[in-house]
């Protein structure tokens, strides 16, 4: 009787990548038993184009998270001819990794102009493969949903091409009106999730990073993986923000004067240059400071849920 693998270097083995040169970099994880990461250069024919280093070599990279479900870490009974082996692909900055923020000044940051030239190119989509690929122990080889036999360089492939071509006109459109359309409260959630982020985005000068170290399948985000979008700052009453808060912050003030919102409280306020300056700060710091954080463990919190939901959906019958 074939036993399970037990450790990542097991799976790497697996793989056989020491042959060729398109994967590199591959770590094993700290958050999974069996499980390991994999970087691969974006290729130069799509519309994505990746922010460089002042060396020439990309910032933005493929991760790949592969993900071994050792009977240790499910809730199910593991077939070892049918052991589930998950894939996540996502693009990654390999300097806001290990950095809050860009510092255009260091040689191992990207160049302004190179990082707003790749933002202004359409970015992939990460994608997650939870239910696609198995490892047949009787066998000794990956297998897909059908069981017909894969290698592992061949799902790699796979991958990699499915979410360089969610930026393809045609190929991309199918992808996003899957992932748009998705049934039930999972589509939902995940639906909201994406929402939220877009505001963190547009509107609070927030986003997310992922990190190569955790598979993050379904895992909550830490605090170290919510950063600000970029360094650009305005100073507005004596308080230091991101341009898109203070955007946010002027859009309020305006829109309440024209509506000619007025009362008691706001007559004083008005009447104070003091209270004026202090209550201005603290609405500043309430977009900048409370509200992102609260949007933060909103999505985590959806994550969390969607999570159940998957699980009792596989107890399901």
């Amino acid at each position: 009787m074939p036993d399970f693998l037990e450790s990542s270097k097991e799976l790497l083995k697996l793989f056989k990548l020491d042959k060729q040169d398109e994967y590199f970099d591959p770590i094993e994880l700290n958050d999974r038993k069996v499980a390991f990461s994999i970087k691969r250069k974006y290729p130069d024919d799509i519309s994505y184009k990746p922010a460089h280093r002042k060396d020439g070599e990309p910032d933005n990279i493929v991760a790949i998270w592969v993900t071994y479900t050792h009977p240790d870490e499910s809730r199910q009974e593991i077939n070892i001819n049918k052991v589930p082996v998950g894939f996540r692909v996502s693009n990654i900055s390999l300097y806001r990794q290990n950095h809050f923020d860009y510092d255009y000044e260091e040689s191992e940051s990207p160049p302004k102009e190179s990082v707003e030239q790749s933002l202004a190119t359409p970015m992939p989509l990460s994608l997650e493969y939870s239910n696609d690929f198995f490892f047949d122990h009787s066998r000794d080889v990956f297998i897909d949903e059908s069981g017909n036999p894969q290698t592992g360089l061949d799902i790699l492939d796979r991958v990699f091409s499915e979410h360089c071509d969610t930026v393809h006109w045609l190929k991309g459109l199918k992808l996003r009106l899957k992932l748009l359309f998705q049934s039930k409260g999972i589509g939902l959630l995940s639906a909201i999730e994406v929402f939220l982020i877009f505001i963190l985005k547009k509107l609070f000068g927030r986003t997310f990073e992922d990190s190569e170290l955790k598979s993050a399948f379904y895992r909550p985000y830490n605090k170290s993986d919510f950063k600000k979008l970029n360094e650009n700052s305005l100073n507005i009453l004596g308080y230091k923000a991101s341009k898109s808060v203070i955007i946010l912050f002027c859009t309020i003030i305006i829109t309440g004067s024209i509506c000619g919102i007025s009362n008691s409280y706001l007559d004083n306020i008005l009447s104070n240059n003091f209270l004026t300056l202090v209550n201005g700060l603290f609405l500043l710091w309430l977009l900048d400071e409370v509200v992102p954080n609260i949007l933060f463990r909103c999505v985590n919190g959806l994550i969390i849920l969607r999570a159940n939901l998957s699980f009792m959906k596989l107890k399901a019958p």
